[in-house]
């Protein structure tokens, strides 16, 4: 039954892949893959202009050198708050631990609970999985208690469909693999995209978009000038859920007069809708900094605050004399799985961005995403591996499943 349950969420498994390039397109694109692939997307879309730097926390940079002048250093998250696998059970199960802050509300947990995963592996393969679920039908044999309270990761179990530590092992899996929700994003109406960490990579989007769409007359963005005094550096930092430890690098080795940091996972207001700004609006800043309005005043964007301590990015009394502006896009039911941006507030903090930096305006976009290699091929292991042998049991189960999924393909081909 377990084998069964796995080739179905295989054959179920949709990554989105939209034919039109637009900022929720990106948006969505980015969204739909988990941390460890974000890079590698991103550097694809780069423009062949753009010289890359990396280092070993997971960040890269690319710097445009202007004339004598101040030090701009622009940033974006490539990571997000995410679970590693810390215990594998004699019976075949999987136990998560959350390395990263928790979410500000209790039920981060409970969002996991009977939902499909991936676990990635050491040699970047993406192993299903699903989370197990408490029977309702037994429902009537626990206290009250246990039925009202909120599910903790101690809760959350993982089932990939192997009985034993050995067969676990067979699929690749060790302590520490990365592991996310399968279901990563979804394109809604009017330009939006809800999913796992949009706030983070709208982020990353915003600044991608920025660098990747100058018009032809616009210098390259690894070019030796750019308009405007000063120097500019722009990154996409690694380990930003870790005390923000990959720019804290980028400070010590750059040295900047100051710092714009474009965040993700702002904790939410408290209303129904768990929003950071609002929808639409423009890029959320923090109250009182006149440096970021007049800027976008500049860049024609209309922009949004909320309280400063919202927003506040803190990296030590080493640093406390460089100006650091922060500023992010607005999204709805922040830190949940389903966080919900708009695409046209992305474009706008990409106009934002263009505009600090020196890079110009934004020209229009006719890139067709099909076009661009797939960043996160997906390799589905077999449970009946070739050097050891199967039951017939399991044979069997493949059997069933097999002639399951082409149930499925012949019920799909009539929709």
């Amino acid at each position: 039954m377990r084998l069964r349950l796995i080739l179905v969420l295989c054959a179920c498994t949709v990554w989105p892949a939209p034919a039109v390039a637009d900022p929720a397109a990106w948006l969505l694109r980015l969204a739909s893959i988990p941390r460890t692939a974000v890079r590698e997307a991103i550097e694809m879309a780069l423009p062949a202009s753009a010289r890359v730097r990396a280092d070993n926390l997971g960040s890269m940079t690319i710097a445009r050198r202007g004339n004598s002048g101040p030090h701009l250093l622009i940033v974006a998250p490539l990571d997000e708050p995410g679970l590693v696998v810390s215990g594998i059970q004699d019976d075949g199960y999987l136990r998560l631990h959350r390395p990263t802050a928790a979410p500000s509300f209790a039920l981060a947990a409970q969002f996991l609970v009977g939902q499909p995963v991936l676990i990635q592996t050491a040699e970047g393969r993406f192993v299903p999985g699903v989370t197990a679920t408490p029977s309702t039908h037994l429902s009537a044999f626990r206290s009250a208690d246990e039925r009202a309270r909120i599910q903790t990761l101690d809760d959350v179990w993982v089932d990939v469909g192997a009985s034993s530590r050995d067969e676990v092992a067979s699929l690749g899996i060790r302590m520490l693999d990365a592991v996310t929700l399968r279901e990563r994003a979804a394109s809604l109406g009017d330009g939006r995209v809800a999913g796992v960490a949009v706030s983070h990579r709208a982020a990353a989007t915003a600044v991608l978009e920025a660098v990747r769409r100058q018009g032809e007359t616009t210098p390259g963005v690894g070019s030796a000038a750019r308009s405007g005094p000063g120097s500019v550096s722009i990154a996409w930092v690694g380990q930003s859920q870790f005390g923000h430890r990959g720019l804290i690098r980028l400070l010590e080795t750059m040295k900047p007069d100051r710092v714009v940091v474009l965040r993700g996972g702002v904790a939410p207001a408290d209303d129904p809708r768990g929003s950071v700004g609002e929808l639409g609006r423009g890029p959320v800043v923090a109250e009182g900094d006149a440096w970021m309005g007049e800027h976008a005043a500049a860049a024609g964007v209309t922009v949004q605050s909320v309280p400063a301590a919202r927003l506040a990015v803190t990296v030590g009394d080493a640093y406390k004399a460089i100006p650091i502006h922060v500023v992010a896009v607005p999204v709805e039911f922040a830190q949940t799985p389903v966080e919900i941006a708009d695409g046209r507030d992305v474009n706008a903090l990409a106009t934002l961005v263009a505009s600090l930096a020196g890079l110009g305006p934004l020209r229009a976009d006719d890139t067709d995403l099909g076009d661009l290699p797939d960043p996160m091929p997906i390799s589905l292991p077999a449970m009946a591996r070739a050097d050891r042998q199967a039951p017939a049991s399991a044979a069997a189960s493949l059997d069933v499943g097999a002639s399951l999924l082409r149930s499925f393909e012949a019920i799909a081909s009539e929709y």
